[in-house]
């Protein structure tokens, strides 16, 4: 199943920022309920959604991370047992 994360409020910056996924299950993100991509460019203020494919097995992890500037954070869906 696609499962898609709550909405992020992207904070604490002053000029543009380059943000890209990546990880298992085809990841995405959506900046301002856009269009899913892999790659986008934000600013401060701006609203941003993981997405992902969940594995078929039970207990099962996948995971995205988002990547910005020289930052990193993970975002982990795992499949009841």
């Amino acid at each position: 199943s696609l499962v898609v994360s709550n909405e992020a409020t992207a904070i604490g910056f002053d000029a543009p920022v380059a943000l890209t996924v990546s990880g298992q299950g085809n990841p995405e993100i959506s900046v301002n309920a856009g269009a899913w991509t892999q790659q986008a460019t934000i600013e401060s203020g701006d609203r941003v959604r993981v997405r992902l494919v969940a594995a078929a097995a039970a207990s099962t992890a996948r995971s995205a991370t988002i990547s910005y500037g020289t930052s990193s954070a993970a975002w982990t869906v795992t499949t009841a047992p």
